[in-house]
């Protein structure tokens, strides 16, 4: 998932507003550009005085005020709530070599 990646401060395209909004028909969910590129100036203040640091999705999600910012909160919180792996896949191939015997 590109756009989880890129809601982390060590992303060059950090909260890119057109990765963003390719998640509004997919997920029926709005994209506020104007408010995005709020929520990265504030997110990048609070990165450069308060912490040395790369902020993580979950960090970034934390700063996100849902009363200042819903549109980014919404989106962050879709992004935090799907899975970031392939379990099944590998479950699937784990199965697999149960079944199928290496002869």
């Amino acid at each position: 998932m590109r756009a989880a990646a890129e809601c982390t401060t060590s992303s060059a395209k950090f909260l890119d507003a057109e990765t963003l909004q390719l998640l509004e028909p997919i997920f029926g969910i709005s994209v506020n550009e104007s408010e995005i590129e709020i929520f990265k100036n504030y997110a990048r203040d609070v990165l450069l005085y308060r912490t040395n640091s790369d902020l993580g999705l979950a960090e970034v999600f934390a700063l996100c005020d849902k009363d200042i910012f819903p549109s980014v909160h919404n989106v962050l919180q879709l992004l935090l709530t799907v899975p970031q792996t392939s379990v099944t896949v590998e479950r699937f191939f784990s199965s697999v070599k149960r079944i199928k015997d290496h002869w």
